[in-house]
């Protein structure tokens, strides 16, 4: 049957898979403590990221919120298309 071998590599053995990172997890003692002070690191950096993201955001929204110092009704704005190379400074001729 020409399934078989997709059948079989769809479904591992699980006992085993298991009993090969059991290895890795049960390492030596030095092992299980940079693990944990790795795990601690990655526990303080995603802390100190989300922090930093929410005071981001609440920055962000403060900005939002700030008056600009002038009335925005019956404000027209427009963009001029001027040609590439018409004026090569900004200074006035």
């Amino acid at each position: 049957m020409e399934s078989q071998p997709a059948w079989q590599l769809s479904h591992p053995p699980i006992s085993e898979l298991i009993q090969a990172n059991s290895t890795k997890v049960t390492g030596t003692a030095r092992n299980r403590n940079t693990h944990r002070v790795l795990i601690a690191g990655q526990v303080a950096l995603t802390l100190l990221l989300m922090a930093g993201a929410g005071a981001a955001m609440k920055a962000f929204v403060a900005l939002t919120h700030t008056p600009l110092g002038f009335e925005t009704d019956h404000l027209f704005s427009l963009n001029v298309a001027l040609p590439r190379g018409a004026y090569p400074t900004w200074q006035a001729d």
